[in-house]
Parts: C-alpha cells; structure tokens; sequence
C-alpha cells in the first residue's frame, strides 16, 4: 500500500506493484477492503442509475440488488492517500479500463455483466450471439454504454465470459497478439469482483531531495 509502481496496458494488466490490490490479485477469493484515507466524494455513473431502475421495473430482482450493491462498493473515481514513509506524497486513484468484453448463453448473466461494467464507467462489448439476447427496451443511457463486436475486434482489456462458454473464449483470446486479455468467469448470482475492472493510476510528489521546499526545485532567472 505505500507507492505502487508498474504499467498500464502491454506493459501491465493487473494491479501496480505495491499497491492495495496486489496481494489481492494472487489469490482465489479475495475479500476487498481499502486501506488507506479516502479523498472523494462517490457517485454512481447515471447509466448504471437508469440500469437499476428498469431492472426492478422489469422483474429481474436479483440483478437490480447487485446493480445497488455495485454502485456502493465500486472503486471507480475513487482517489486516497497512501503512506509516504520518506515524506512524499503518494495518491492512488481508481479509473476505467474502457473495453470490456461480454459473452453469455442467457440474460441473467449479460444482465450481470453490463451493471458490473457500467458501474466502473466502462464499456460493453458484446458478443454478437450474445448481444441478441439484449431485450428491446433497455434505457437509452444504457444502450449508449454498449457496443458489439467479435473477439478479434473487440480491443478489449479484460472478458467477462459466462462459465458455459468460457473455455472457447480463453482460446481465442489466448491466440492473439498484442495485450493480455484478464479473464473473469462469472454467472448470474454470482457478485463480479469490480476492482479488477478499473486501472490503477499512482501519482507520487516527492519533495524530499530540496528538504521538502519545493520552491527550490523552480528555475529562477
């Protein structure tokens, strides 16, 4: 928790070095539970407000729950303070990846998917099979956060694949060039682990070397 470190993209696709998240990372059921001193105010993404809505309108409880449970545990937008042991000033903020890939046999799951991934500001990408299974009138700020395309098309950062189709999924994934695609299996009950939807974004100000005046670190003429 105290200065994380590392890459975004092809030269990191899981949490920084150092950070909260890391040892999380490593094991099979991690329980989340920041450290450190929280410096924002949370607020739901409004397509993820119209998501819940139409789903306790439309009978599907369940996923309306986890949609509530999504918008007060998520982290994104989150920012806090972390340790600065030398006397830096170290600030961890939580943003979206962008593209998440979707792929599921039945509603339930999609439905899963897409409030998970509205909740962390991202985009859906669905398969096309699976964006069939889409019902007509979803909320058009909903629709607006979704998009559809194949697995060589889809320049995605992270694939939630439903469990009964996911082997078929990782091969294809597992043959492409370029970034590691992080792969979520998932199901309709089960709450989808948001923090692995965000990227992790660390800003260190060190002032130490100038005896912490940062004054004397500015050109004067």
């Amino acid at each position: 928790g105290v200065q994380p470190f590392g890459g975004e993209g092809k030269s990191g696709t899981g949490p920084k070095a150092g950070g909260p998240l890391y040892l999380k990372r490593l094991q099979k059921n991690p329980t989340i539970a920041f450290s450190g001193n929280p410096i924002y105010e949370k607020q739901a993404p409004v397509a993820l407000d119209a998501f819940t809505v139409w789903a306790k309108t439309h009978g599907h409880t369940e996923v309306a729950t986890l949609a509530e449970h999504y918008a007060r545990q998520n982290p994104y937008k989150m920012s806090m303070l972390l340790p600065g042991p030398t006397g830096e000033t170290n600030t961890l903020a939580f943003a979206a990846r962008g593209r998440i890939f979707c792929a599921a046999k039945d509603l339930a799951t999609l439905l899963n998917q897409i409030a998970a991934t509205l909740a962390t500001g991202n985009t859906a990408v669905l398969e096309p099979t699976t964006r069939a299974l889409l019902p007509q009138d979803l909320p058009a700020l909903v629709l607006s956060s979704l998009t559809t395309a194949s697995v060589a098309d889809a320049h995605a950062q992270i694939a939630l694949l439903a469990r009964d189709v996911a082997a078929s999924y990782k091969l294809e994934f597992a043959a492409q060039t370029g970034a590691i695609v992080c792969i979520v299996e998932c199901d309709a009950q089960t709450e989808l682990p948001l923090w692995r939807l965000v990227a992790e974004r660390a800003l260190c100000v060190n002032t130490t070397a100038a005896g912490g005046n940062a004054s004397l670190m500015s050109l004067q003429s």
